[in-house]
């Protein structure tokens, strides 16, 4: 199953470390697909207790599978959220 089925849009409220994932419909209207925060506490000592993070995310194929995978960049990271798809093969137990 795919996130989405047409072209992806992501919304960070860096207040709230938040990222939620959005679609557009065929007839061009806005389709919530998903929301999760990022950080549930704060991991770094210093500074204020909701840094501005994550401060970039972008959409792309990261690991090769055709699917589009989201990347954000929070602090001196690139987070990886990988998509999982139909195609992608299932770990052998023995």
């Amino acid at each position: 199953m795919s996130w989405f089925a047409g072209p992806a849009k992501t919304s960070l409220d860096a207040g709230e470390q938040m990222c939620e994932i959005f679609t557009m419909t065929e007839t061009g209207r806005l389709l919530y697909v998903t929301g999760f925060q990022v950080f549930e506490s704060k991991l770094f000592s210093g500074g204020d207790a909701r840094e501005y993070e994550p401060s970039q995310a972008i959409i792309a194929d990261v690991t090769g599978d055709g699917a589009a995978d989201l990347r954000l960049l929070a602090h001196d990271r690139v987070l990886i959220y990988p998509q999982m798809t139909a195609e992608r093969p299932q770990a052998r137990r023995k």
